[in-house]
């Protein structure tokens, strides 16, 4: 029989559960304890659902976060046991986390899992999605989408967050639009050393016209005298 005692019943309860944080697991998974009154962990046990155990000491009131040193949790089928000596204290169901996020198993009078919040009330109601059991296929890094929340579409402006994106970055080529523009092409310009000279066709056929009106002139001119004569 699994017992979840909230806080209206006992002073002291498992608060939240990361099986599966952001990154490695090992060394980053932790279990938060929450107590109403100041209490003397000593002789406390936390127990997972392997059977291995982590022994508590110090004394604490508030919220207390314990970070296991090593990989500790299953990311499926995961209970978490608090207990004093053979008494159970609390206990949690089964939990399974396939999102390797900021997400958290909460309580907030049922289990939910939502954004984790170390050391700090719960987010009970910052998030729209709330779960028995976390889903076991989690699309979410693959698609890339991140649920909305409650805070989010209660901003103070009240508009949609907007969803950003990493774009490439775009490198600016400055020298590929000077490469492309015409180049500029001079008549009759005559280049330094032994460059040649770039003549167009319609310029030779203007000479062409220049040189032949010439020659009928002359010609002209020569039968004026001869008829004179």
């Amino acid at each position: 029989m699994i017992l979840i005692n909230s806080d209206l019943v006992f002073a002291l309860r498992i608060n939240e559960v990361e099986l599966n944080p952001t990154g490695k697991d090992a060394g980053f998974e932790w279990v938060e304890l929450y107590s109403e009154e100041s209490i003397d962990l000593g002789g406390y046990i936390l127990y997972n659902g392997d059977g291995g155990s982590y022994n508590l000491s110090g004394t604490f009131s508030g919220y207390l976060t314990v970070i296991f040193p090593g990989a500790w949790l299953d990311n499926s089928n995961e209970t978490v046991f608090l207990k004093s000596g053979v008494e159970i204290i609390s206990e949690t169901p089964h939990f399974n986390d396939a999102k390797n996020n900021d997400k958290a198993w909460s309580f907030c009078e049922e289990w939910k899992f939502i954004s984790g919040t170390q050391n700090a009330a719960n987010a009970c109601d910052g998030g729209t999605q709330v779960f028995t059991q976390a889903p076991e296929n989690d699309t979410e890094e693959d698609s890339g989408l991140s649920y909305l929340t409650n805070s989010d579409l209660n901003n103070s402006e009240g508009v949609l967050p907007t969803a950003s994106y990493n774009l490439p970055n775009v490198v600016s080529n400055t020298n590929s639009v000077t490469d492309n523009k015409p180049n500029k092409i001079t008549l009759n310009k005559a280049k330094q050393g032994d460059e040649k000279v770039i003549v167009t066709k319609t310029y030779k056929t203007r000479v062409g016209v220049i040189y032949a009106f010439l020659g009928l002139c002359v010609l002209l001119v020569v039968l004026i005298s001869l008829r004179k004569l």
